[in-house]
């Protein structure tokens, strides 16, 4: 880290394959574990190649490989000569900052940069479907003319954009964009499929090859959905007649794979039989490798021999998997096991929320714009709350303390954060079985809208037995301000004795603003 507290970036070294800074293509499958960890993380890495472009000290209008080639002296390309990689780093550079601004919600961010990323696109648009003789992250293989992966990257990449677009409101470029990139998967799959229409080709040049077209990843993990299913099971069934004793090799001719970009296949595979295979075989390779080095990413899937490359940022892609896969459960309230509370399902609406042995904890949430009610949380029937609509629930960000659940209801977006803090440094505030619900609107088309948000909660919260009567009071408390405090509890109390695992004594609490109105 380096910086100020208020300005502070993340420099990465790239390691073993040589000492670059801030290499983009290796905070590219570096991604998903930040992204899994903490998207700030992520950020972090990207503001100090943002910095370097939007301030000019790169002069091309593609996006720079890195910030330097000796670690720690990231001194950039002023003179613009370094290892192009121009279609590969534009495209990265927009799908991760689509990628955090989705798993954030930080508009601010989006407009701050859009103007580069609009750059970096345009470059994509001009030279993304025909990429001609260009470099790829893999470029242990030399350029390869006109490749089937890149291109898909630079399609994934314009669609980033048209998701920028959106969240700055700039529905023209959303528009335009998405377009471009339907336009351009249509000619991709013309160009890149091989005439057996079994597979994609290494290149649009060259029938009979294949190659582990991993970029799929970033279709899925930002839901362009640009990618029709077809090729996806396509390419499932290839790669799993074409799996070695350890891993699917990286293209035909060769038993070379690299770790990272079986992860990234794995996540966006829709065939769990595959993608469990996958797992085995890289599990296999780790207990029985002949090389013991730090994890080794290029390695040989027939011997299990390391290629050379070793203890890379690139094994946070190993996460891609996880940022992926579908939770058995999404967890909501989980401080204190009396109140550990999930959906049994990666949808916030369509069941209530559960306690961890099953039983329903009643919350449900609506939102009304102009107006207009959608339902966002829980099961409430329509003659509960006498509306049909419900918000589109458009993503899912799960990390160690949060989930976060994005809507689309109307002409607005919604965010709903439940958010458990862990502080190891405060042991008092740590013990505190307390969790947080924040709930956050912005407008999807630039005007302005009137939005009011209902959240409710029921007695099931204190006991097992939905049958035991249960006590309610509100009052205000004043700490550094006044808010108020709901007190929720049996009215007949029995200490240290539970029911269907949930405690019969107690008080819940719940804490709002004395600005939000509310009633028992």
């Amino acid at each position: 880290m380096v910086g100020t507290a208020a300005k502070p970036w993340m420099m990465l070294k790239e390691i073993s394959s040589n000492g670059n800074c801030q290499t983009v293509d290796v905070i590219y499958p570096h991604f998903p574990v930040q992204l899994y960890l903490n998207p700030t993380l992520l950020r972090l890495l990207m503001e100090p190649l943002l910095d370097n472009q939007e301030r000019g000290f790169f002069p091309k209008k593609y996006c720079i490989h890195d910030l330097g080639t000796h670690y720690p002296r990231c001194i950039g390309h002023t003179d613009g000569k370094q290892e192009d990689m121009e279609v590969e780093e534009s495209a990265n550079m927009v799908i991760m900052m689509s990628a955090y601004v989705r798993a954030t919600n930080d508009k601010q961010f989006a407009q701050k940069h859009y103007n580069i990323a609009e750059q970096w696109t345009q470059y994509l648009v001009d030279n993304g479907l025909i990429t001609g003789d260009a470099l790829t992250t893999d470029d242990f293989l030399g350029t390869i003319k006109n490749s089937t992966n890149l291109s898909l990257k630079a399609i994934i990449g314009i669609g980033a954009m048209a998701q920028l677009a959106e969240v700055v409101g700039n529905h023209d470029d959303q528009q335009k964009y998405r377009q471009i990139a339907e336009k351009y998967v249509t000619e991709w799959i013309r160009m890149g499929e091989d005439p057996s229409n079994k597979h994609m080709k290494l290149s649009y040049n060259d029938n009979n090859t294949w190659f582990m077209i991993y970029n799929l990843y970033a279709d899925v993990i930002l839901d362009t959905k640009l990618v029709p299913e077809s090729i996806y099971k396509q390419q499932d069934e290839w790669y799993l007649s074409m799996q070695n004793y350890y891993g699917l090799p990286l293209e035909s001719g060769t038993p070379h794979t690299k770790f990272d970009w079986v992860m990234f296949t794995a996540a966006a595979s829709t065939n769990a039989k595959l993608r469990q295979s996958m797992f085995d075989r890289t599990a296999q390779w780790l207990r029985e490798t002949p090389d013991h080095v730090p994890f080794s990413d290029w390695v040989d899937t027939q011997t299990g021999g390391s290629r050379g490359f070793k203890n890379r940022p690139v094994i946070g892609g190993s996460c891609s998997a996880v940022d992926n896969d579908v939770l058995p459960a999404v967890p909501l309230v989980v401080k204190s096991p009396y109140l550990s509370t999930w959906m049994t399902s990666p949808q916030l609406m369509g069941d209530w929320p559960r306690f961890w042995n099953g039983n329903i904890k009643g919350m449900a949430g609506l939102v009304r714009v102009n107006g207009q009610t959608y339902e966002f949380m829980g099961h409430p029937t329509q003659e509960d709350i006498g509306t049909k609509l419900q918000a589109k629930q458009v993503s899912l960000r799960v990390t160690p303390t949060q989930s976060i659940f994005t809507f689309n209801a109307g002409p607005i977006a919604l965010a709903v954060n439940f958010f458990t803090p862990i502080d190891p440094t405060d042991l008092k505030r740590l013990s505190l079985p307390a969790s947080y619900i924040s709930v956050s609107a912005w407008s999807l088309d630039s005007a302005t809208h009137e939005v009011e948000v209902y959240l409710d909660i029921t007695g099931e919260w204190t006991s097992g037995d939905s049958n035991e009567e249960v006590v309610w009071d509100m009052k205000e408390i004043k700490v550094n301000k006044t808010i108020i405090t709901g007190d929720m509890r049996l009215k007949n109390q029995k200490p240290f004795e539970e029911n269907n695992e949930s405690a019969q004594w107690g008080t819940v609490k719940f804490f709002t603003d004395t600005t939000v109105t509310h009633e028992v």
